[in-house]
């Protein structure tokens, strides 16, 4: 988070734009700034969080504050160019230019865990998307804990190069994956960026306009060739490209790109008309900011589980309690439709269910995330 000191004479920390307030702040008073619109930021003061206006604050940069210098938190330097003569084994570390350890040997390649979840990026660059909901970021903060790092990289198992904070894949064999069209958003977002780390090295991404409400999928096209095969793509696992994706994922656009990626992924299960919800998207049934966080979580990790699980919960909880018309529901229909589909989901195939649920949950306890329907904004 970004330190801000408060400007006006007194200031209303609400719980929404234009809502109830939660506190009054006095001119300089210290408060931690995550990011929100252009017109409101999302803020912590205290233990007490909301959004303040942004007329209300400046940004303490280089402000000496209670006798400390302030300094904005920033990205991690973007390591140096590698060519195939930088990268060497030295036991089960992989190192690049100047010994620099970039990865774990594992099985088939490789592995690095990363160093920046989502949480820490919107502090580092809480800047990076103004239009962003404060809602819709405290639900990405709190299924962040569940997911990989910006920097995350792995090469060793059957998805060949995987790679960021929902670990987008190459995709195994003769399948389009998902890394591919993350890399397009950059493509798109930041054109000369994607070419020094990328089309220099002659790699380029081939990606067919996704369908309403599925997630993007693509090829990589390496040196001209199209790699739609095992045998194509195998060159990808190699340490070279290990690093080149590593070091491409310190550089500020790329790891915009990603969260926007990221982003991105949240209309398509949660805007999506559902057949067995008679064709009624999901945003109808359940609309707080854990229930999403849930969902999403499910659909980072197992996406074509996802209409299935929450339709049968919404089903289930729908006739036991004989209210079929979610535009009656309050905040105990809407919990009991979460309560349901946790246990439904617990019996799919997802990684770790339970625990991952467990931890997003403690987002409410701690106050950071909202189980209140409508909360969702």
């Amino acid at each position: 988070m970004t330190t801000a000191i408060v400007t006006a004479r007194k200031a209303l920390l609400r719980d929404i734009p234009g809502g109830m307030p939660l506190r009054t702040l006095q001119r300089g008073t210290e408060v931690q700034v995550r990011g929100g619109p252009p017109s409101w930021a999302e803020v912590v003061a205290g233990d007490v969080e909301g959004v303040l206006s942004r007329r209300c604050f400046r940004l303490a940069d280089t402000a000496d504050v209670a006798g400390r210098a302030l300094t904005r938190a920033k990205a991690p330097p973007v390591p140096p160019e590698a060519d195939a003569s930088d990268i060497r084994v030295v036991g089960t570390s992989v190192r690049g230019p100047g010994g620099i350890v970039f990865g774990k040997l594992f099985k088939l390649g490789l592995f690095n865990i990363g160093q920046t979840a989502l949480d820490a990026f919107f502090d580092q660059d809480p800047n990076a998307f103004p239009g962003l909901s404060p809602s819709l970021q405290r639900v990405m903060r709190a299924v962040s804990v569940n997911e990989g790092r910006i920097e995350a990289i792995n090469t060793w198992d059957n998805a060949v190069l995987s790679a960021s904070v929902y670990q987008w894949t190459v995709s195994e064999g003769t399948g389009a994956g998902e890394l591919p069209f993350a890399l397009s958003v950059l493509k798109h977002r930041a054109p000369a960026t994607f070419a020094t780390y990328f089309g220099a090295l002659g790699l380029d991404v081939l990606v067919t306009p996704a369908k309403p409400f599925a997630v993007g999928r693509g090829f990589f096209v390496l040196n001209g060739t199209r790699l739609n095969t095992a045998a194509l793509k195998a060159p990808l696992r190699g340490h070279l490209w290990a690093y080149r994706f590593w070091r491409a994922a310190h550089d500020v656009e790329v790891r915009r790109a990603y969260v926007q990626a990221a982003i991105d992924r949240i209309p398509v299960f949660y805007l999506a008309p559902v057949p067995a919800l008679g064709n009624r998207t999901l945003a109808q049934y359940v609309s707080s900011e854990l229930a999403v966080a849930h969902l999403l979580d499910q659909h980072v990790n197992r996406p074509g589980h996802v209409p299935k699980t929450i339709a049968t919960a919404i089903a289930d909880v729908a006739a036991r309690l004989g209210k079929p018309d979610p535009a009656k529901w309050g905040d105990a229909e809407e919990r009991a439709v979460i309560a349901r589909y946790l246990t439904l989901r617990h019996t799919t195939s997802m990684t770790d269910s339970a625990n991952r649920a467990a931890r997003i949950a403690d987002a409410v306890t701690a106050g950071r995330l909202s189980d209140r329907r409508g909360s969702f904004r």
